[in-house]
């Protein structure tokens, strides 16, 4: 199995360096990695992820919880679906189903945190965003 994984991790090695470079980037740039965030301030309903799979990934499943409870759902998905492609060599048949529905779990989860949370930590704007830059930007000129 970790022949497969390291075969995967070369296959993809531009796509992984390319992600690294706008995590690195957008992190020197902005202070964080969203693209939404950044753009517009608002948080997305991805928001938290990737400190959520963070503190999943150390045991620290109450501030996971805490950052984005779907991360509950995408983690066992997505890495069941990995496990699926790597032993068989096949996508699961019901891939699509399967991350359509947690999509949309995520977006009704997405809409509960923005009425319950917002403007509140972890769902707080970011007031830097680029179009307020722009905005900003065109009235000092």
């Amino acid at each position: 199995m970790m022949k497969q994984i390291l075969h995967l991790i070369r296959e993809y090695r531009a796509f992984l360096l390319v992600m690294i470079g706008y995590i690195i980037v957008t992190r020197l740039l902005f202070g964080r990695i969203c693209p939404v965030q950044i753009t517009t301030g608002f948080p997305c309903p991805g928001c938290g992820m990737v400190h959520a799979a963070i503190y999943l990934g150390t045991f620290q499943f109450e501030k996971a919880f805490q950052e984005n409870a779907m991360v509950f759902l995408w983690v066992p998905v997505i890495a069941g679906l990995v496990l699926y492609w790597i032993c068989t060599k096949k996508m699961f048949k019901g891939a699509k189903v399967l991350i359509c529905f947690v999509g949309i779990l995520t977006i009704l989860y997405y809409i509960y945190r923005m009425t319950t949370m917002y403007p509140k930590y972890p769902m707080d704007p970011y007031t830097e965003n680029l179009i307020h830059r722009i905005l900003n930007w065109g009235k000092n000129i």
